[in-house]
């Protein structure tokens, strides 16, 4: 099986205006049509972004440029299959930003390739989930130079209203975000913590030397809707907490119960009966 080594990323010339400008199905034509076609920025821009128009490559461009792919990646898995392609990334599991590049060419795969091609549960099983995505969005890009005392108040401000596709406008630049990105957020806000037991799950290449924001792809955590999605609880983040696997498997075993008690809203254990007031930092609802 031929396998290559992929150059290290460079986010020298990171930014995000033109990554933001579009939608992660066409990030993933990009990142393939570079990575494997080994197309020119001008192709990528005329054929996945910006057809029937004069461009010169600089909206490909930004988008590689945020994910770190420079000129030394162009075409590096030409000729490969979409095994080899994904076998070889996954020798680089542990760091979140070629997650990114991993879920990106497997997406890609999945609307053009062919189930075969898609035979690759053993590759995925060395990297976390596609939620790093999203993590990561909000990271490199939201909360980005933002100062911690204000990270709370930028991770509110995303609207869980609307559709699945979700748009925000921020000093003059529209950003694109996803249902998934609120999961994300509420779990950025509680920096992973359980707000019943404060409990948090680590990843491998986690430090305590890390800022805030650059932690959260190493942490993982669930959210639990509160009135639940299938009987018709609505998905926003006043219907959702952010739980460790162990208090959420106890919600869903009645063992754990919500309920409001004056300003404040606590988690009853049904079994022990016992309460305990939950970290609160957005506003819950109870259905």
């Amino acid at each position: 099986m031929k396998q290559v080594v992929i150059p290290p990323l460079n986010f020298t010339n990171s930014r995000p205006m033109e990554f933001n400008t579009y939608s992660p199905e066409q990030h993933a034509c990009v990142v393939y049509g570079w990575m494997v076609d080994g197309k020119t920025n001008r192709e990528l821009d005329s054929q996945y972004l910006c057809p029937g128009h004069n461009y010169h490559g600089y909206q490909s461009m930004g988008i590689l440029h945020y994910l770190g792919l420079v000129r030394e990646h162009q075409g590096i898995f030409r000729g490969m299959t979409p095994f080899e392609i994904l076998a070889s990334l996954s020798e680089y599991a542990s760091d979140p930003n070629y997650c990114m590049i991993f879920y990106y060419i497997r997406d890609y795969i999945a609307a053009h390739g062919s189930v075969v091609d898609l035979d690759c549960s053993e590759v995925e099983k060395s990297f976390p989930k596609d939620s790093l995505r999203e993590q990561s969005w909000i990271k490199n890009t939201w909360t980005r130079n933002v100062m911690d005392n204000d990270i709370n108040g930028r991770l509110i401000s995303l609207s869980d209203e609307g559709g699945a596709d979700k748009t925000i406008m921020c000093r003059d630049v529209v950003y694109h975000y996803s249902s998934q990105t609120i999961k994300e957020s509420l779990k950025c806000l509680y920096d992973f913590h359980c707000q019943v037991c404060g409990e948090v799950i680590l990843r491998t290449g986690w430090s305590g030397k890390y800022s805030r924001s650059e932690q959260w792809v190493y942490l993982n955590a669930d959210v639990h809707h509160i009135l639940p999605l299938s009987k018709h609880g609505p998905d926003l983040r006043s219907n959702m907490l952010c739980l460790c696997p162990t208090c959420h498997r106890k919600f869903h075993t009645g063992e754990f119960e919500l309920r409001n008690k004056g300003k404040d809203t606590i988690c009853v254990d049904q079994l022990l009966g016992m309460e305990k007031q939950i970290t609160k930092k957005h506003v819950i609802e109870l259905y």
